[in-house]
């Protein structure tokens, strides 16, 4: 077997195939946070994974629901995060001077991780030279600098601290609460996935009347 360059493989190298991708593949939430009836748990299983996915990276206009349920020990901080960051969420959406555009999943893990610090002008500057992994490193570092500008500068959003005390609806949240609460949980995965379909309905309504943006 050849690899990309020509050369053959060292002996006994085994390629490991690469996970599932979480936004075309079904992973069954917790039970004690959300359940799927028999029904619909089946259809979603006999789909997955996507036999032809989209040729380009999924995009959402809020958190993907899968990014909670998927955090591992992180779940906890994503949570307390979210109700920290959901106003601003829904203004960047629906507020035509913000930057509205869908994000990618690894730009909302950043958003709900919520380091939002920005290079100083005498900080370490990313690979100044011409090869290709240079190149996509700057690439990386320039949207992330991009995306921690929209919360950073477009919303006065500090960088997270598990001390906060962020309102969610009615309640002040604590990072115990957060990282314990069933409830809060199915309330935020709610939320997510409801506002998602509701953005995009939006954003295919605008592409139909060729209105071209969201809003």
């Amino acid at each position: 077997m050849k690899t990309r360059r020509g050369g053959k493989k060292h002996a006994g190298h085994n390629s490991q195939p690469r996970p599932p991708h979480a936004a075309f593949t079904y992973e069954p939430p917790p039970v004690d946070i959300l359940g799927n009836t028999p029904n619909w748990e089946s259809a979603l299983k006999s789909v997955s994974p996507l036999c032809h996915p989209p040729p380009r990276a999924a995009l959402y206009y809020f958190p993907p629901p899968f990014s909670f349920i998927t955090a591992g020990d992180k779940t906890g901080r994503f949570i307390h995060n979210y109700a920290r960051i959901c106003m601003f969420c829904k203004q960047r959406v629906f507020e035509p001077h913000f930057d509205g555009r869908p994000l990618r999943i690894s730009e909302w893990r950043h958003a709900l991780h919520g380091d939002y610090g920005l290079d100083e002008p005498d900080g370490p500057t990313p690979p100044s030279g011409s090869s290709v992994a240079d190149v996509h490193a700057r690439l990386r570092h320039e949207q992330k600098q991009a995306f921690r500008k929209l919360f950073a500068r477009s919303a006065g959003l500090v960088s997270y601290s598990k001390d906060m005390l962020p309102k969610f609806r009615r309640d002040r949240i604590t990072a115990t609460a957060a990282a314990s609460g069933r409830g809060l949980a199915r309330q935020v995965i709610w939320e997510v996935n409801e506002m998602n379909w509701r953005c995009e309905l939006r954003a295919l309504d605008a592409l139909l009347v060729d209105v071209g943006q969201i809003g």
